[in-house]
């Protein structure tokens, strides 16, 4: 499909493992950053979900909208492995952790959503 010259300029790209680990890496970083830079001047909702993978491990999901160039976007903030005792306190403490690392601000979260509010809230936060 390519031509000789095309070939070669191709072949010359390091492909290692290495150095595609570490880029993807260096990627997902920046996109974070950038994402954190966004939040840090906004308010924003969060839409938490606790799902289990492949491997019976639970995972928590958190999705962040947020006022931008649309109306809103919409993005994936963190996505962390859970405990097997997975209660609405364990999981405030995840994302309590991950604002603290990233200088986030509950005060500029707005509301938040999630499909097992009872489980999460009230008297049945701990069980």
């Amino acid at each position: 499909m390519l031509d000789e010259k095309s070939a070669k300029h191709i072949s010359t790209v390091p492909l290692s493992n290495d150095t595609v680990s570490r880029r993807i890496h260096d990627l997902a970083s920046y996109v974070k950053q950038e994402l954190v830079t966004l939040l840090q001047k906004a308010r924003f909702v969060l839409q938490i979900d606790e799902s289990t993978d492949v491997a019976g491990l639970a995972i928590l999901l958190v999705i962040v909208r947020y006022p931008y160039e649309n109306p809103f976007e919409e993005d994936m903030l963190m996505c962390s492995p859970l405990p097997t005792n997975t209660t609405g306190e364990e999981i405030f403490n995840k994302i309590t952790i991950f604002f603290e690392e990233n200088n986030l601000s509950w005060n500029d979260c707005i509301d938040v959503c999630t499909d097992g509010a009872k489980a999460m809230t009230g008297n049945t936060a701990g069980d």
